[in-house]
């Protein structure tokens, strides 16, 4: 079947440099989106035919730090609402086989992910196999696989654009779905680096020594998102001012509430804390 891409790249070009030739065997076309001040990986793209790039400043507008929801639905009309697309990220490669038969419009789909916390160690002959599988419950926007006829994608926007910070846009998505139509896919993808780091901008060390600014300041960020979440060891802690929900101009103001942003309640909807599992291994499916 024709399957086209979609991924996010600010800050993630020594990745994307491993993943995006693997990948792209799996896609007709990719569209990758990065600012106007991530020249890198402009560069990287324009040498690979089947991608196009797609560059936006809206990661930063209207007060957000990361906005990667605002970002992707720019990219999604970009790319064309139409047919099957992948939305995945920078730091995921796929399998060389990737099963996909038998997908149908109705459901959303994705695969379970194994983590290679030091990307340095990536050659092409790694065993995937001793890399610890993530116990992700969700269908994570790292791999997003659906039909853009689904019924559920009838209103837009499709991920939330309300996001100050790169997490909860793809929650949202995933949550259209009743929990029966998402589907796990019977093989793994293989992310480099540490998971659920990276949420305010890029704080991962680079793999070609290039140093990265506002690295503490965006950890700051993300420490004080768990704290207030109670994630990652931390107790609740509900007197941190909510500051990562943002209102963007020509879209309503979002009403999804993501594990108690918009309320006190300890859980909301999906009840799925996203850093539950993490570091902890599964049998293999």
């Amino acid at each position: 079947m024709k399957l086209r891409g979609l991924t996010v790249c600010v800050e993630y070009d020594d990745l994307l440099k491993i993943t995006l030739p693997q990948n792209l065997q799996h896609f007709d076309e990719c569209l990758v989106i990065t600012s106007s001040a991530d020249t890198r990986t402009q560069e990287l793209v324009k040498k690979h035919p089947k991608a196009k790039l797609f560059v936006t400043d809206s990661f930063y507008e209207y007060g957000a730090s990361f906005n990667k929801g605002l970002a992707i639905e720019l990219g999604f009309n970009a790319l064309g609402r139409e047919g099957w697309i992948v939305v995945w990220d920078a730091d995921i490669i796929f399998p060389e086989v990737m099963p996909l038969n038998g997908m149908m419009i109705g459901n959303l789909y994705g695969p379970h992910r194994r983590i290679l916390n030091d990307p340095r160690q990536w050659s092409p002959a790694l065993q995937w196999s001793k890399c610890v599988r993530a116990r992700d419950l969700e269908i994570p926007g790292y791999f997003q696989l659906f039909h853009a006829d689904d019924a559920v994608l009838q209103s837009r926007p499709w991920y939330d654009i309300s996001f100050g910070h790169a997490g909860g846009g793809d929650s949202f998505f995933q949550s259209k779905w009743n929990k029966q139509n998402r589907i796990k896919l019977p093989f793994d993808v293989l992310h480099l680096g540490p998971r659920d780091s990276n949420w305010y901008g890029r704080t991962t060390e680079r793999t070609d020594g290039i140093q990265l600014q506002e690295v503490n300041e965006r950890k700051k960020k993300l420490e004080l998102l768990h704290k207030r979440k109670g994630w990652c060891g931390h107790k609740r802690d509900r007197s941190i001012p909510n500051t990562d929900r943002i209102n963007v101009p020509g879209f309503d103001e979002s009403n999804y509430d993501w594990h108690g942003d918009l309320t006190d309640a300890s859980t909301t909807g999906d009840d799925h804390n996203p850093m539950e599992g993490q570091g902890r291994s599964e049998t293999p499916v």
